[in-house]
């Protein structure tokens, strides 16, 4: 474990040091708090304002952390081959991707955390009070960016790091339509209907983890559907993982 936590470390610092997490960090940044200027220029209630556009900003910029940020580094370890370097060293493959995944995840959730912050206190000037929920569906987010890093080291075992992050994008896109399609083509016979099954089933149903609309709008989540999201989540994470761990044996480093 202390190697694990040793690489993640070293994971993290090199995130830290890169002009674009930075830079993504300042544009995210500079997008929540335009949520203000554009309070005065629509008709609505500015609190909903924020919690929409604040939440859809977590989202977006965490989403190009794991793409940019995440694959800068994943990339780096192929393309300059310090993964021989590393693996010379008394670490176990499962260790290499455990300490990579934890140290990329640290630095999205360091990203997460200041951003969620963020949309609570300019709610709260707004509604003068702190919503917790924001919160939650702060968290829930989290949960499904974890997942997309973790298809993201699944791709860069066996596909090339320009490819990698468009695969985890096309996740991302059919994570979230997924259930729309399996409705559109639930009274569909064939083919169609065959490819909307697999669509669902095969990909990660982000929808289970989608409570923007319930947050803003103030409307009740039961506990169940937290938990089982929150289960739901660590089942794929782990299984991704496990999956990239058996492929990665098989390959020659």
């Amino acid at each position: 474990m202390r190697k694990v936590l040793a690489l993640a470390r070293i994971t993290f610092l090199q995130g830290i040091r890169s002009r674009v997490f930075y830079t993504l960090l300042f544009f995210g940044a500079v997008l929540v708090l335009s949520t203000v200027v554009l309070n005065q220029m629509t008709v609505g209630d500015p609190t909903k304002i924020i919690q929409d556009l604040g939440l859809a900003t977590l989202s977006l910029f965490s989403l190009l952390i794991i793409l940019f940020v995440g694959s800068q580094i994943l990339g780096k370890d192929m393309e300059s081959q310090t993964i021989y370097l590393i693996l010379s060293k008394p670490i176990g493959r499962g260790q290499y991707l455990t300490g990579r995944f934890l140290g990329i995840l640290v630095i999205l959730y360091a990203n997460m955390a200041a951003f969620s912050l963020m949309i609570l206190l300019l709610n709260a000037l707004y509604s003068h009070s702190l919503k917790w929920s924001l919160f939650i569906a702060a968290g829930l987010t989290a949960l499904e960016m974890a997942i997309l890093l973790a298809f993201l080291v699944f791709f860069f075992i066996f596909i090339t790091p320009t490819l990698a992050p468009f695969l985890v994008l096309a996740v991302f896109v059919i994570g979230h339509t997924t259930t729309e399609v399996k409705a559109i083509f639930a009274h569909k016979h064939g083919i169609y209907h065959t490819f909307s099954l697999a669509l669902y089933y095969l990909f990660p149903n982000f929808d289970l983890l989608s409570i923007q609309t319930e947050v803003v709008h103030n409307i009740h989540i039961p506990l169940s559907h937290l938990f089982y999201g929150l289960g739901y989540s660590l089942a794929l994470i782990t299984l991704v993982l496990i999956a990239s761990y058996l492929i990665f044996r098989t390959r020659d480093f």
